[in-house]
């Protein structure tokens, strides 16, 4: 008994040493393990806090650029925007009317202007003017920064020929000048005249960054704290020299910010050189937004985003179906409504060619047919070509003024065979005298797809009215048909591509469903709008076309000319 006691004696110590071993190494690994995980989260932190960084000194520069863009533009208006004469240009005086104007806007960022400035090249005269408006006389300094504008100018029409907003750094210049202006220019891209003003990189750094780090949000999750940017970051700004010109914090010691990104602005706005350090006691704020307190919803995220994106899946490929099947569909009704106008082209074609016509007037019915239905052709072309490059196009090709009373008389009188084919008559009421600008062959194929539908999709028989009248600054063009009309809910949807009316369908009448979308797109395009609704007068359906009327249109001398 006592030699068991022995053995077990004997064996218990290396066991309790084994053990022991055992949970110091698995507590030299745990130690280990928090060390590595310590390490990795400190090298996270710090790695999330210089994200940050880099994050705010990206909005940053996105608020002064867009804020020093939204200026300029409500500055300088539409000024430049097209070509003007010498006699066209405004004077000196206008910029500080415009200066006013900007002082009552809610803009963050204002200019902070040393002088006002017009150059006119065509009789080589620099007006001067100071912000409160007064001309600044002819002495030796101010010559001297007449010199220096027109010397910005120059370097901005080398470095960016042709461009309508430019902004030029004279760093070399004593006061550290910028200079912004708007070049116009006469019909031939040449420089007549420069508006714009002068101020020092100081003044422009001092206008700007201010509210951007008192008013403005540049991180996410600290919304709603008072100067929360400036508590957070400290933002320094520098010239193209390196020569510091503004900082949000005088007293800040760079050798304590715990992280710190650059970021240049784009020459438009000076090139100057944003450098953003985070504060010591901003670190542990951003660290604790960089670190989410549990996964769960992070993979509740996960799940609820592809759950999402299966369900777009799901959804785009329906729609690539469903556009496949109307796409389908259109082809076939354009295929069906390009053979229609082909076979009569080559039936009438054909018998002119075997002279199998007796008189002349047999010949001459043949001839119409195969102009009407090539002009039908045509026009399904047309329709067709726009709608394929309608994202490409944008804008109408050459807008021109016209009479609108003797464009639509003429357009009508190329209709009418095609109306009388259908068994239908045209009956217009026009007035004279309203003059609008847009494209003329835009206009054309505007009314006559709008007649082509009115005759498509009313009865055989009946008389097709278009009325022209004046709607105080505008042209008012009415389309009225004695079909079945226009649904109200049909009202909206028929102008969208290859949607049809429940008429169209009903009657069994051919259709790409393109020639409504065209119009909407033709006249959107032209500045105007148009509708459709049912017409009390015919009980068929009205579409109204509304065009702006173009400044010399005189009410007094427009008179009322009825065609019938």
């Amino acid at each position: 008994m006592a030699r068991r006691n022995g053995i077990l004696s004997s064996m218990g110590l290396p066991l309790l040493g084994l053990s022991l071993c055992l949970v110091l190494l698995s507590a030299g690994a745990l130690g280990f393990e928090a060390y590595r995980s310590a390490r990795s989260q400190r090298a996270t932190s710090a790695l999330a806090v210089h994200e940050f960084a880099s994050f705010a000194v990206w909005s940053v520069s996105r608020y002064a650029e867009g804020g020093y863009a939204e200026v300029l533009l409500i500055f300088f208006q539409s000024l430049g925007e097209k070509p003007a004469t010498r006699e066209s240009i405004p004077p000196a005086q206008w910029l500080v009317n415009r200066a006013d104007d900007l002082r009552r806007c809610n803009c963050y960022a204002q200019i902070p202007p040393l002088a006002y400035f017009r150059v006119s090249y065509a009789d080589s005269v620099t007006s001067m003017v100071a912000p409160d408006g007064t001309p600044l006389g002819a002495t030796d300094e101010n010559l001297r920064f007449s010199k220096r504008v027109r010397n910005a100018i120059a370097r901005g029409e080398r470095e960016n020929p042709g461009k309508r907003l430019n902004v030029v750094v004279a760093s070399e210049a004593p006061q550290n000048e910028l200079f912004a202006y708007v070049a116009v220019r006469d019909s031939a891209a040449k420089l007549i005249a420069a508006y714009g003003f002068v101020t020092t990189q100081e003044q422009y750094a001092a206008s700007m960054f201010p509210s951007i780090m008192h008013d403005k949000t540049l991180v996410p999750g600290t919304r709603g704290a008072s100067a929360a940017s400036e508590s957070l970051f400290v933002l320094t700004v520098r010239d193209r020299s390196g020569r510091r010109i503004f900082r949000t914090d005088s007293n800040f010691n760079d050798a304590t910010a715990v992280a710190r990104d650059t970021l240049s602005l784009s020459p438009m706005h000076g090139g100057f050189m944003l450098e953003l350090a985070v504060r010591p006691e901003a670190s542990s704020q951003l660290q604790l937004l960089s670190v989410p307190t549990s996964r769960v919803p992070l993979w509740l995220s996960i799940l609820a985003l592809t759950a999402g994106l299966v369900a777009v899946g799901a959804w785009r490929l329906r729609e690539e179906h469903r556009t496949a099947r109307v796409r389908a569909e259109f082809v076939t009704s354009v295929s069906h409504e390009l053979r229609t106008p082909l076979a009569q082209i080559l039936l009438f074609g054909e018998t002119l060619t075997l002279k199998r016509t007796r008189t002349e007037s047999q010949r001459q019915a043949a001839a119409e047919v195969i102009v009407r239905e090539a002009r039908r052709l045509m026009r399904l072309v047309e329709n067709a070509l726009h709608f394929a490059r309608t994202e490409r196009v944008t804008n109408v090709s050459a807008p021109e003024r016209m009479e609108l009373a003797s464009e639509v008389a003429e357009i009508l009188e190329s209709f009418t065979p095609i109306a009388e084919a259908a068994s239908n008559a045209l009956r217009d009421d026009l007035e004279d005298g309203l003059i609008v600008s847009i494209d003329r062959s835009a206009f054309r194929q505007i009314l006559l797809n709008l007649l082509d539908n009115a005759v498509r999709y009313g009865p055989r028989g009946q008389t097709v009215q278009v009325e022209l009248v004046r709607s105080n600054s505008h042209a008012r063009l009415m389309i009225r048909d004695e079909g079945a009309g226009v649904s109200p809910a049909e009202s909206h949807t028929i102008w969208q591509p290859f949607v049809r009316g429940s008429s169209g369908l009903a009657s069994g009448e051919s259709g790409s469903g393109i020639g409504l979308s065209v119009v909407r797109d033709l006249v959107a395009r032209s500045g105007g709008r148009v509708w459709a609704s049912s017409s009390a007068a015919s009980r068929g359906a009205e579409f109204t076309l509304e065009l702006p009327l173009a400044a010399s249109s005189d009410p007094e001398s427009n008179g009322t000319n009825s065609r019938r």
